[in-house]
């Protein structure tokens, strides 16, 4: 396994990964970039063998010092698109984290950190089917 990651410019890294797989006689390439301007990451991906995900691009911005907002599209061989929106927000006493998928499920996560513990707390909801569980 090979990877490869460069300094573009100090705002852009690009790279490529690189397996071979000796039972199938095939060498595997992934490539990734990541783009930083002002308070927001821009993040790509293209896994060709991947094939749930063979293309991503996202976005991470940070509109306050404890907030984080994200933003995932993920495109797949079978040319099925999937779209996740989030944040994550810290505070002293712990972490909340809440994302929502193109297929409108929803779920939430309250992470606590107690000396060397750590508890969660953790929500679903599928709003395309409201009366069933997630």
């Amino acid at each position: 396994m090979v990877n490869y990651m460069q300094s573009i410019t100090p705002s852009l890294i690009a790279g490529f990964g690189a397996a071979y797989i000796p039972m199938h006689d095939r060498t595997m390439f992934s490539y990734g970039a990541r783009l930083d301007r002002g308070e927001a990451t821009y993040l790509a991906s293209y896994n060709p063998m991947n094939p749930h995900e063979a293309c991503m691009a996202g976005v991470v911005t940070k509109p306050s010092k404890r907030l984080n907002l994200f933003a995932e599209l993920k495109t797949g061989k079978d040319g099925k698109t999937a779209t996740m929106v989030g944040y994550r927000a810290r505070f002293q006493e712990g972490m909340v984290t809440g994302t929502v998928n193109s297929k409108g499920a929803a779920t939430a996560n309250y992470r606590k950190f107690i000396d060397m513990f750590e508890v969660t707390f953790t929500g679903a909801m599928d709003f395309s089917k409201p009366a069933s569980p997630a």
